[in-house]
């Protein structure tokens, strides 16, 4: 019998916890490898009543588009996930659209964890990039390399 030594998982800091408040979410433009570059990499970090993350890629299943995309903001006026140019509502913890023109589909999730007060994300790759990707309207956070 093979057995195969997994690799370690590798996580990357985002931000701290004290910076997304219970009920409230933040994009982050990270990259990632393109074949011979790196492409942006865009991701919306969550964090429930109860103080649980989620983190997805910030693209609506529709057409792509940021959740944020217009007032800058991740929820409606119930709280619900919503893309802010078609209205599509989402499940904060599983993702999926509960309503609008992607009725069923999903975001897509990223693992994330709590690592002694750091928001990070795992099993994704990512590159270091110190520059800001400046080709849409979202909201232009980028996480500095290091």
């Amino acid at each position: 019998m093979s057995v195969s030594a997994e690799s370690p998982r590798e996580y990357f800091a985002i931000c701290e916890v004290e910076e997304i408040p219970r009920g409230g979410a933040r994009a982050f433009d990270l990259a990632e490898p393109d074949g011979e570059g790196q492409k942006p990499f865009r991701i919306v970090i969550a964090r429930n009543a109860r103080g649980d993350h989620f983190a997805y890629r910030n693209a609506c299943p529709h057409q792509g588009v940021w959740l944020n995309v217009g007032s800058g903001t991740f929820f409606d006026e119930s709280g619900a996930l919503r893309c802010g140019r078609h209205g599509s509502r989402f499940d904060l913890e599983s993702g999926t659209c509960v309503s609008g023109p992607c009725e069923g589909a999903q975001l897509q999730k990223i693992g994330v964890a709590v690592v002694t007060g750091d928001v990070c994300i795992h099993g994704v790759r990512l590159v270091e990039d110190d520059r800001a990707w400046d080709d849409d309207d979202t909201m232009d956070i980028t996480v500095p390399p290091g």
